[in-house]
């Protein structure tokens, strides 16, 4: 401020309280110091500037019109000065700042919807932001710093980037409502092999098509995959359509298609898995304490509804 060494601010922070109790011995009195040794900063600030900034006389001291516009420029400086010092500290205790947060399914549901409104609740002024897509289009947003953490299906080989596994939903099988499936409170696998299943070609499809061959029939193949280069729910829409039935994880049971209908895939039970991802060098705070969170969340026993 106004080229002083470190030390004078608080010798303007002397002058501003001074102004306040009309009193050198008052302001001295609450800054715990003696009255010669804050008359003396401020008459050496005054020097330093060239002008008066208090008329003195026997009752205590008030500012002169040159010290009344200069104090109110300094503690308007000075309270950016603190405002910009807080702010920093609470983003480096991750209290403030920003998360970018890559999603495969909505969160209307699932164990990340639960992550996040705790996370919420704990540190309410760390802004948060969402991008839903695949696990490809989320690995392309952390190498290119577009998002800070994503989370994907599958995936263990995830290169150039930081992942672990973090938990595993039940598969469901969503069908067309008029399937024959359809009516079963839920479904074996077997059943399943002789169904025409459908699945996407790209994003994540890959990922599911690699999952789903480790889980194929005792002959090696289904009866008849067919696969779409298409988006999630416009996969959705085709099996509502009839053109056949698609894996998904729990967390996408709660998306409303029209004609379609989701079931527990059954004998025996299968499970999705999910990865939390991130870049390693990325410096934001509020990154790091994410990951804790995330880690403490998932490691806590689950809460009964």
């Amino acid at each position: 401020i106004l080229g002083f060494r470190p030390m004078d601010i608080t010798t303007l922070r002397y002058a501003l309280r001074a102004s306040d109790h009309l009193s050198f011995r008052a302001a001295a009195r609450s800054f715990g110091i003696g009255q010669g040794s804050l008359s003396r900063r401020i008459r050496s600030l005054e020097d330093e500037i060239g002008v008066s900034l208090f008329e003195r006389h026997r009752s205590g001291v008030r500012a002169t019109a040159a010290g009344r516009q200069f104090l109110a420029r300094v503690r308007s400086a000075l309270d950016e000065l603190d405002y910009a010092v807080e702010r920093a500290s609470t983003a480096g205790r991750a209290e403030t700042g920003l998360l970018r947060i890559g999603v495969f399914h909505s969160l209307t549901s699932g164990r990340l919807r639960d992550i996040v409104i705790d996370y919420r609740l704990h540190w309410p002024d760390v802004s948060l932001e969402f991008t839903e897509s695949d696990s490809e289009a989320q690995m392309t947003a952390l190498r290119e710093r577009q998002i800070d953490v994503g989370f994907i299906v599958g995936a263990d080989q995830v290169l150039g980037l930081e992942h672990e596994a973090v938990w595993s939903e039940p598969a469901f099988i969503a069908l067309a409502e008029r399937h024959t499936l359809a009516s079963h409170d839920e479904v074996a696998w077997a059943d399943l092999l002789r169904q025409r299943i459908i699945m996407r070609t790209r994003g994540d499809g890959s990922s599911a098509l690699s999952w789903l061959a480790e889980r194929r029939g005792p002959d090696g193949t289904f009866a008849d995959v067919t696969t779409f280069a298409v988006s999630r729910e416009t996969l959705l829409a085709l099996v509502g359509a009839g053109f056949g039935s698609t894996v998904v994880a729990e967390s996408a049971t709660t998306i409303h298609v029209p004609g379609v209908v989701f079931r527990r895939i059954k004998v025996p039970d299968i499970f999705i898995p999910f990865r939390m991802v991130w870049f390693a060098g990325n410096d934001n705070p509020a990154l790091r304490r994410f990951l804790s969170h995330v880690r403490t969340h998932i490691a806590a026993p689950k809460r009964r509804p």
